[in-house]
């Protein structure tokens, strides 16, 4: 039990490979995010604070 609670939410550890692969994708991601305007990363980071703040709310509620 102790250990699907744990991949439920991220815990588990992963292989070299799959924490490599997680790593350069965000990584990308954030290159990507780098090179819009200034505004548009704003934007960006605006809704994935909201996107965040909602998520971590529900999950904690009964």
């Amino acid at each position: 039990m102790a250990k699907a609670q744990a991949e439920s939410v991220g815990l588990e550890k992963l292989s070299k490979r799959e924490a490599m692969v997680k790593n350069c994708r965000r990584y990308r991601q954030r290159q990507a995010i780098d090179k819009r305007p200034k505004r548009h990363q704003d934007a960006l980071l605006r809704s994935l604070d909201a996107f965040l703040s909602r998520a971590g709310s529900r999950s904690r509620g009964p």
